[in-house]
C-alpha cells in the first residue's frame, strides 16, 4: 500500500497532516505518530493477551482441540495404540522419558478422526494429588473437588472447551491426570449413566 492509500483509510484528516508533521520534527516520530503506534501496540497486546487467556490448556505444549498428530509425533517420539472403534479416536503412548515433569509415569494423547487432539491422560503418583490440584486451581475454573481423607479424590476444572480431570482411588499409588475435549466428554457420560450419575452426586456432595 503506497502512502496515498494509507491516508485515504484515516478519517477527518488532511492528506499532508503526517508529512507536514515529519517536517516539524526532522529525524523524530511525530507525536500523533507516537500516539497512534502506542494505540496499535495496545491494542495488539490486548489481542493477544486475550487470546491467551481463552485459550485451551495446552499441557506439555499439546494444545487441546487445536494440536495436530503429526504435530505431536515431531514434537515426541511416540507408539502408536490403535484406533477406538466406539469413538474413532487414534490414541498414541508418549514415552514420559521425554517430558520434563516430575513424577510422571505415563503419557498418552488421542486425537479425533480429523487428526485434532481431544485427550490427553497421565499417570502421576496419588500423593502428588493436593499438589496438582492446587496448581491447577490457579489457572482453572473449579467445576467441584471431592477429597475426603480416607476415599477416593477426585476434582473437575474446565477451560474454554476442556474440562481438567483428576482421580485418585483409595489404597492406589496412582492417580489419573485428563484433559479432555468437553462434547467428548459429555457424549461419554451420556453413553454410560453410572459415571453420570456418580459425577452428579459428587458435586451434589460439595454444595453441602
Amino acid at each position: 500500500m503506497n502512502k496515498e492509500a494509507f491516508l485515504n483509510l484515516i478519517p477527518n484528516q488532511k492528506k499532508n497532516s503526517s508529512l507536514d508533521a515529519a517536517k516539524r520534527y526532522p529525524g523524530a516520530v511525530a507525536p500523533n505518530s507516537r500516539i497512534t503506534l502506542r494505540c496499535i501496540q495496545a491494542t495488539l497486546l490486548f489481542a493477544f493477551v486475550a487470546g491467551a487467556v481463552h485459550a485451551d490448556p495446552a499441557p506439555f505444549g499439546l494444545v487441546l482441540n487445536t494440536t495436530t498428530a503429526e504435530e505431536l509425533k515431531s514434537k515426541y517420539p511416540v507408539t502408536p495404540l490403535g484406533i477406538n472403534k466406539n469413538n474413532g479416536l487414534e490414541a498414541f503412548d508418549i514415552d514420559p522419558k521425554n517430558i520434563d515433569f516430575e513424577g510422571l509415569i505415563s503419557a498418552k494423547a488421542a486425537f479425533s478422526g480429523d487428526g485434532v487432539l481431544k485427550i490427553v491422560q497421565m499417570s502421576l503418583p496419588s500423593s502428588k494429588f493436593e499438589e496438582i490440584f492446587t496448581s491447577l486451581s490457579k489457572k482453572y475454573t473449579l467445576v467441584y473437588k471431592n477429597a475426603p481423607f480416607d476415599g477416593n479424590k477426585e476434582a473437575k476444572f474446565e477451560k474454554d472447551n476442556t474440562y481438567i480431570l483428576l482421580y485418585a482411588p483409595q489404597n492406589n499409588p496412582e492417580m489419573d491426570f485428563l484433559y479432555i475435549n468437553k462434547k467428548l466428554l459429555e457424549e461419554a457420560l451420556q453413553i454410560n449413566p453410572v459415571v453420570a450419575t456418580n459425577t452428579k452426586r459428587n458435586q451434589e456432595i460439595n454444595q453441602l
